[in-house]
């Protein structure tokens, strides 16, 4: 059951980063003035999910994709403290 739990927290935690890193990138585009189009985030083959980014902007004629990698560990301290 911890085991479960904490796969869930790493999940919830993955999706946090993704959003916050998708909303970092697009402010920092808006505040430097690039004019860009964000594009849909996942690409499909008829019914079927090919590839999915945080992010995909065209700008300056190219296209760019966000991909997110973080680690999360677990903290672990004595009850003691607690106290």
């Amino acid at each position: 059951m911890a085991a479960q739990k904490e796969r869930q927290h790493s999940q919830v935690s993955d999706k946090t980063f993704e959003a916050r890193s998708r909303y970092a990138m697009i402010n920092y585009l808006n505040n430097s003035g690039f004019p860009f189009h964000e594009l849909d985030r996942i690409i499909k083959d008829g019914d079927n999910d090919v590839a999915e980014w945080e992010g995909v902007f065209e700008f300056d004629n190219r296209v760019y994709f966000l991909e997110c990698k973080h680690r999360v560990t677990a903290v672990s301290t004595p009850l003691s403290h607690f106290r």
